[in-house]
């Protein structure tokens, strides 16, 4: 939080919700590989020091809030 001209704070917080369609939406996406592929996700954000605030997923999409 940085002071601004009038010596001010101001706070900004942006929340996104992604989703990813499988190609052609084929329904590739099983329970079994789910761990593995949030997992991944979860890293990507790590790594870029984004907060990964819910995942969920469907057989032929993924849902992300960040």
């Amino acid at each position: 939080i940085k002071p601004n001209k009038n010596n001010q704070m101001s706070h900004i917080s942006l929340t996104y919700h992604i989703v990813w369609r499988t190609k052609r939406s084929q329904r590739t996406i099983t329970e079994e590989h789910e761990r593995d592929l949030y997992a991944y996700i979860f890293g990507i954000c790590k790594e870029k020091k984004c907060t990964l605030y819910r995942i969920n997923s469907m057989p032929d999409h993924v849902h992300i809030c960040v």
